[in-house]
Parts: C-alpha cells; sequence; structure tokens
C-alpha cells in the first residue's frame, strides 16, 4: 500500500485556512453523485437543496417509477439555480443495453435487460455518466439520500473542497472522506450523539485489524485506528482515481475502495484477488500513491431507522469485501505510507506488520479471526471445518492466474501435504462459512467513453436520462 501525505500539500492541515474562492474553484470542478432507492420526497428534496449550486449533481435513483418522476420534478425545480443536473433511472434498459458487450458487461443482469441492482452499481453508473456528460470534471462526490439534515450537506462539499485543496499534489491521488460530527440515537427517551453507527463500527474495526496485522486488544480501538472511514457513504476522490478504481456492488462499496487501493498500490507484482474467476481481476497497479484524507465534520447526521436484518447485511458486506480481498500485501511491512487525518490532525503510519516473521501466516490467522468474530456477533451457526490449507497455498491464491481461491466451491486440498515445505505451518480455517462475496466491476477507464456518450446523447437510448441545464425547468 502506497498511502503518503503529499509532498506539494499540507502537512500540518490545522494550520492553514482555505479562502472560500478556493473552495468555490474546487466546487466547480466537482460532480456530486447521490445514489437513491425509494427515500420520502421531503428527504430527498432535502438533500438536493442542501448541495451547493456551483457543484453538478448526478441522481441515480432505484426507486419506483412514479416515485422516480416525483424525484425528477424536485430536480427540475433545484436545476434553476444549479451549474448542471443529471437524473437516471438505474433500471433504464437502454442504458443497460448501450453497455451489453462492453468490459461493463457484468454490470447488466441478462435476465432482466437492467443494471443490477445495488448502491456500488448505482455510483458507478453515476461517475460513468459523469465522465461522458461531463469531462471536465476534476472531482467526484459522494452523498447518502437518506440524510435528514440538508445543512450537513454543504459542509460535506465544503470539506470535499477544503481536503482536495490542502493536498493538490499532481503527484499522487486524493481521496477524502468524512467522519461524521455524530450519528445521534435515541435511547430512554434521550439523544445519544454517538460517533459511529453501528456497521461503521464493526467495518472500521476489522480494517484497522487488517492494517496492523493483528487483532487489537477490545477498548484500544480508539488509540490504534487508522481507519475511521472505512463505511463512509459521503467520501470524494479526484476524477482520474475514481476511472482508475475497481467497484464492487452493493454495500460492499466502500470498504473495498480500502482494498483496492492497497492491492493495487504501485510496485505490486501482482494486484490481489483471491476469486481468480473473473477476467478484469488482474488488472495493472494504480499509476501513482493514492492520498487518503480523513475529515471530521460537525454536523450530525439523522437519517431513518434501519432494523437488524438491514444492519447485518451491510456489515456482512462490508466484511466480505475485507475477507476476499485481504491479501499479503495488506499486512506487509513495505505498506509504509501514511492516512492524513483532519478528525484528529495526525498524520498515521500504516506500517502495518513490519515485525511479524511471515506476512501470509499473519494474513490467515486475520481470516480466521474475521469468520469467529461472524460466528460468534452475528450468530452464524459453526459448520464443519474448512480442508487444511498450508500458507503457501493460500498465498498462491491472491494473485495467481491458475490458482482458485477461497470460496468458490472447489476442493484444492488433495494436493495439500505434497505441495507443503516442513518449515510451512498448516494452519486451518474455520469455521466452513463464507461471507459473502462482492460483485467486483472492472474500472470505469476500460470502458469506451465515447461510444457510450454516443449512445447516450446521439442515439438517446436511455429513456429515464433527463439533463437539465442551468435555468431549464
Amino acid at each position: 500500500m502506497q498511502l503518503s501525505p503529499s509532498e506539494e500539500g499540507c502537512t500540518d492541515p490545522s494550520s492553514v485556512v482555505v479562502s472560500n474562492s478556493q473552495l468555490e474553484t474546487v466546487r466547480r470542478q466537482t460532480t456530486i453523485i447521490v445514489p437513491c432507492m425509494n427515500e420520502k420526497i421531503e428527504v430527498i428534496e432535502g438533500v438536493l437543496a442542501g448541495i451547493p449550486g456551483s457543484c453538478s449533481l448526478i441522481l441515480v435513483s432505484n426507486s419506483s417509477r412514479d416515485k422516480y418522476e416525483k424525484e425528477v420534478r424536485i430536480l427540475g425545480r433545484t436545476s434553476k439555480w444549479r451549474k448542471r443536473t443529471v437524473a437516471v433511472h438505474q433500471k433504464d434498459r437502454g442504458f443497460a443495453a448501450a453497455l451489453e458487450g462492453t468490459t461493463m458487461s457484468e454490470l447488466v443482469d441478462a435476465a432482466k435487460g437492467t443494471i443490477r441492482n445495488g448502491k456500488g452499481e448505482g455510483m458507478l453508473l453515476g461517475v460513468a455518466l459523469a465522465a461522458v456528460l461531463f469531462p471536465d470534471t476534476q472531482y467526484v462526490g459522494f452523498v447518502d439520500a437518506d440524510n435528514m439534515v440538508p445543512g450537513s450537506l454543504d459542509e460535506y462539499c465544503k470539506a470535499y473542497a477544503a481536503g482536495f485543496s490542502l493536498f493538490p499534489s499532481a503527484k499522487e491521488h486524493v481521496m477524502v472522506r468524512l467522519r461524521w460530527g455524530s450519528k445521534p440515537k435515541i435511547r430512554d427517551n434521550q439523544l445519544h450523539p454517538e460517533k459511529e453507527g453501528r456497521s461503521s463500527k464493526v467495518i472500521n474495526r476489522w480494517l484497522n485489524n487488517l492494517l496492523w496485522g493483528s487483532s487489537l486488544p477490545a477498548g484500544s480501538q480508539d488509540d490504534n485506528d487508522i481507519v475511521v472511514t472505512g463505511n463512509a457513504g459521503e467520501h470524494a476522490m479526484t476524477m482520474g482515481l475514481a476511472l482508475k478504481l475497481r467497484w464492487a456492488g452493493g454495500y460492499a462499496v466502500e470498504p473495498f475502495q480500502f482494498m483496492d487501493i492497497i492491492n493495487r498500490a504501485p510496485g505490486h507484482h501482482k494486484p490481489a484477488g483471491i476469486n481468480g474467476n473473473n477476467h478484469h481481476l488482474h488488472v495493472s497497479p494504480l499509476d501513482k500513491p493514492v492520498l487518503v484524507v480523513q475529515i471530521g465534520t460537525k454536523n450530525p447526521h439523522l437519517h431513518r431507522s434501519s432494523d437488524d436484518s438491514h444492519i447485518r447485511r451491510m456489515i456482512e458486506s462490508g466484511l466480505g469485501a475485507i475477507y476476499h480481498w485481504a491479501s499479503p500485501a495488506c499486512t506487509s511491512s513495505t505498506t509504509d505510507g501514511k492516512i492524513i487525518d483532519i478528525t484528529t490532525t495526525t498524520t498515521t503510519t500504516t506500517a502495518a506488520a513490519a515485525n511479524t516473521t511471515s506476512n501470509s501466516n499473519t494474513n490467515i490467522k486475520f481470516r480466521h479471526d474475521l469468520l469467529d468474530w461472524c460466528v460468534d456477533n452475528l450468530m452464524i451457526p459453526r459448520q464443519q471445518q474448512l480442508p487444511t490449507k498450508t500458507a503457501k497455498q493460500i498465498n498462491n491464491s491472491w494473485g495467481g492466474d491458475d490458482e482458485k481461491g477461497l470460496g468458490e466451491g472447489e476442493d484444492d486440498s488433495s494436493d495439500s501435504a505434497s505441495s507443503a515445505s516442513a518449515d510451512e505451518p498448516t494452519t486451518p480455517l474455520t469455521p466452513n462459512y463464507e461471507l459473502p462475496e462482492p460483485r467486483v466491476y472492472p474500472p470505469i477507464e476500460s470502458l469506451d467513453l465515447v461510444a457510450l456518450r454516443h449512445a447516450l446523447l446521439v442515439k438517446a437510448v436511455a429513456e429515464t436520462l433527463h439533463i437539465f441545464n442551468s435555468g431549464d425547468h
């Protein structure tokens, strides 16, 4: 992993003031993408109204068609004072048809002829639209559509612009991730301003365990956290990075971004992935390092309450991204780098496992511990043990062209005795429960964006695509 501070940027963010003119310059180069699905009209109206008018805006809706029509009418009203505004329905058959036969054909559910469900799929669609319709976009940001505090959206967009202004180096890609001021909960008729949601608390913990190369003892998380935004729906990145990253489907999308950045850091010979059955997994390393800037905001984040089953799906999706893409590179002593955390005004070194004797064995133990945690905390029944695998076999499955990874339904343990050396410990992985493996899509830059633009704007294949220019209604 190559997460490093900008040589030309700010090493002490607390000592710098970003002017309004600087913020406005960045906002004019930013497209904000809002994926949504059946939110209350008054809530989505507040979200759209809270996004600064100097930003371009793309709404990707997976709502019912009648609700989508209402969303479009609201968007049309706000477009009068916005730079550029676009809406599209995620199930647009014309858009799906335009992607068939391309590198992004996996995004299409062939049986239905529509783009697949999922938050990650909607975000990917939004970035592709930004690249096609607004080619001058320098930054793309994302905000959740369920936010009940419209004023917080303005703060989020300011934070994105501040992060990019503080670290303008062309030598790095930049990603800005936000940590909410609080996520209030009501218990016993009292408001409790908690820092993390139920899902974020778990995802952050396991990302930090992975980067440190060990399971941190209970109660030590706050002092040792590297990542505090693992599940952050509110985040932004340079357009160059957005085009080069792979995208995970569903709720795995945000944690997977960390995994892709780590596994494809410059200098890594083979980007990792244990599910070697997809044609695009072994993409090239990123062209330059990625600087991750974590910024703490002040506004509370209020949204509708989610039931336990929904939270569990979010947790399992996020942990699945970590589990299935946790390669030895993630706990390697070569991962020296830094994440700028403006939340605490600190720069954290991510030399995760510099003192470990075997990153492969560390990685096996991490995955074992993660599955054990799932059994103990998600009430997953223990089943039969997985076949014993050696460190060498596990290591080969991360990036080899011919090796199969775990969780593919194939038993490759028959040759374990002959392939293991005497000094290679045998480490069983238990229990026999597989976290859901996220669907992973190739980088957007692999698409023929010129052809996609022709299909959308000349052939007008997308029946639900609405493009508003300033003053249109």
